[in-house]
C-alpha cells in the first residue's frame, strides 16, 4: 500500500503537470492517510478550494487512520523527531500510519520523515 502525503496532494490539487502525469499514469490506487485530508480541508481558504479538495478526498475513499498503537508510537517514539528533524505533529502521526500499516509514504519531505525508524517513503515523482 502507498499513501500520499499533502505535499503530493496539494501538487495534484493545483494541477502540476509531474503530479498530474503520475497519478494519471498509476495502474494500482493510492490512499490518503485521514490526518492528510484534515490538513488539506484546513489550508482551503474559501469554499471553491474547501469543494475541490472534497472532491479530491472522495476519490481516495475510505481514509486510512491509526490504529491504536500507531497513536501511542506517535507520541512516545515520532514527536520528540520535533525536536532533531522539525516533525511536526501530523506528520508523526503520518508516518505512525504508514508504519503500522506497513505502507510507504509518498513524499517530498525526507527531511523530516528520514529519522522516523521503520518509515518507507519515497518521492513519487520528479519535481
Amino acid at each position: 500500500m502507498q499513501l500520499m502525503d499533502a505535499d503530493v496532494c496539494i501538487d495534484i490539487l493545483r494541477d502540476h503537470p509531474q503530479a498530474v502525469a503520475w497519478i494519471t499514469a498509476l495502474s494500482t490506487p493510492v490512499r490518503i492517510p485521514g490526518h492528510v485530508a484534515i490538513e488539506l480541508i484546513v489550508g482551503c481558504f474559501n469554499r471553491a478550494e474547501l469543494v475541490k479538495a472534497q472532491a479530491f478526498l472522495a476519490k481516495f475513499s475510505p481514509l486510512i487512520w491509526p490504529a491504536d498503537a500507531d497513536m501511542t508510537r506517535a507520541v512516545h517514539d515520532y514527536a520528540p523527531l520535533r525536536l532533531s528533524h522539525g516533525l511536526g505533529g501530523f506528520d508523526a502521526l503520518i508516518a505512525a500510519t504508514a508504519v503500522g500499516r506497513g505502507a510507504e509514504l509518498l513524499t517530498f519531505h525526507a527531511r523530516h520523515f528520514s529519522a522516523v525508524p521503520g518509515l518507507a517513503f519515497s518521492a513519487p515523482y520528479i519535481r
